[in-house]
């Protein structure tokens, strides 16, 4: 049978259009599987361009992490809610409430091993977030380490320890002398890993988010050393010596008191200007010497601190008299996990937690806290003697659950005295007394 040529030149053309097609297909599928310069194509989750595979997980917090080590990072934040009663108070000077008493968002990362930024938005009744924590940090040696923006300034273990790990819902009275957050920078380190720490910070002055008053600076120091925190022995590596100070001067408007005079547990104003507040002036230097002893051996733990500020002032007038007045606190406290946890100055982590077989860790915690004015304070007219005590004695007790590792359940009483000029030294709406209590429940969830 004869073919017509023109059929045959058909026939060929589509054979040879097929064996185009499926040439293409080939090659498109060997450039899907390595680049056009021959290298492997990215597997999931890997850039094309070099990066680096990052895996996410969750350990305390969700954390993040990328395969060659360049970058690390963490979200984490925390809810408190708290319930405080003024027990014994029968005349109700103050009522009883229900308080949102934190909601916090932790961002943190590490880029190429070395820069370090973090950021710490945080909010409680009002509703309105405000930030703790904002910095930047280069930390590539261990022993030489730069933080730059707004943090805490090295000075007092207490102020320096999250209030989620403290040991009672809240803080000493003596808390109310520390720097607290300050906006500067700080070098800070360990020469000897876990053994010896130090940080040295130039500041405002001023605490948080607030711009300088004058143009000179505040110093703030801390070393510290726990000298047997590479021991194995759990009885032995929690010791902790440490002292700090700070130097710098104010620079307040006259009748500014130069701190904030409520106590943490109660709320409780102890100090109110005096008849010559106006015209007095903090404008001059201000030091605070503080020391630290610590010592967390397997369950339990006792630490202590001491802090004296030393305040100059002016005292407007056609002469002025320039003075300066002190203020001396201390606090002692002591815990011990009834469950048989080790205890260390941060999480506690339950043996056996609740739904895993267990009951979750339980422990007790005492504090004493002390607070006195020197003289001068009363003695200028800078407080009143018939609305301000001139000494503080706390006494506080409370148990700690944590049933899992993230969860905190904290009940917690305190009695507190104040003694003064006057039988009842302290005023609160119109009633008049000398002592308080309060029975404070907090529940915090953090990640």
């Amino acid at each position: 049978m004869r073919i017509c040529p023109a059929v045959l030149l058909l026939l060929s053309a589509l054979v040879s259009a097929e064996e185009s097609t499926l040439e293409e297909r080939v090659r498109r599928l060997e450039e899907g599987a390595a680049g056009r310069d021959g290298s492997l194509a990215p597997e999931p989750g890997r850039s094309a361009a070099g990066g680096s595979q990052v895996d996410v997980f969750f350990r305390e917090s969700l954390k993040f992490q990328s395969e060659d080590g360049n970058f690390d990072g963490s979200i984490g934040g925390q809810v408190q809610v708290a319930y405080r009663s003024y027990i014994h108070n029968n005349e109700r000077i103050q009522s009883d409430t229900v308080s949102l008493r934190k909601v916090q968002l932790r961002l943190s990362a590490r880029l190429f091993k070395d820069w370090e930024v973090a950021l710490q938005p945080t909010s409680s009744n009002s509703g309105a977030f405000t930030l703790d924590d904002a910095y930047v940090g280069f930390a590539r040696w261990h022993f030489l380490k730069l933080r730059v923006g707004q943090f805490k300034a090295p000075f007092s273990l207490e102020q320096n320890t999250s209030d989620r790990f403290i040991d009672l819902p809240e803080r000493s009275v003596a808390d109310r002398l520390t720097p607290g957050r300050e906006v500067g920078a700080m070098i800070h380190g360990e020469p000897i890993e876990k053994i010896l720490s130090y940080g040295l910070m130039v500041s405002n002055g001023t605490g948080k988010a607030a711009f300088d008053e004058n143009s000179d600076k505040d110093l703030s120091a801390r070393v510290y050393v726990r000298p047997l925190a590479t021991t194995e022995n759990e009885w032995l590596k929690g010791l902790h010596i440490g002292v700090a100070g700070t130097f710098g001067r104010r620079d307040l408007r006259s009748g500014v008191l130069p701190y904030t005079f409520t106590v943490p547990m109660t709320l409780t104003t102890f100090a109110t200007a005096g008849p010559n507040a106006p015209a007095v002036k903090f404008n001059e230097k201000r030091a605070r010497l503080g020391a630290e002893l610590a010592w967390c051996f397997g369950p339990a733990s006792v630490k202590a601190e001491y802090m004296r500020t030393r305040d100059k002032y002016t005292v407007d007038g056609p002469d002025p008299d320039h003075s300066h007045a002190n203020i001396t606190a201390a606090h002692v406290w002591a815990t011990v996990l009834l469950t048989g946890e080790t205890k260390t100055f941060d999480r506690i982590r339950p043996k056996s937690p609740l739904f895993g077989g267990g009951f979750g860790a339980l422990e007790l915690a005492v504090r004493w806290a002390h607070w006195r004015f020197d003289r001068e304070w009363f003695e200028d007219g800078i407080l009143s003697r018939t609305g301000s005590a001139r000494e503080i004695d706390e006494y506080g007790f409370g148990i700690n659950w944590y049933p899992v590792t993230n969860v905190r359940i904290s009940l917690a009483y305190e009695w507190i005295e104040y003694d003064g000029d006057t039988e009842n030294p302290l005023r609160v709406n119109g009633r008049s007394f000398d002592d308080e209590d309060v029975l404070i429940l907090r529940v915090s969830v953090d990640f």
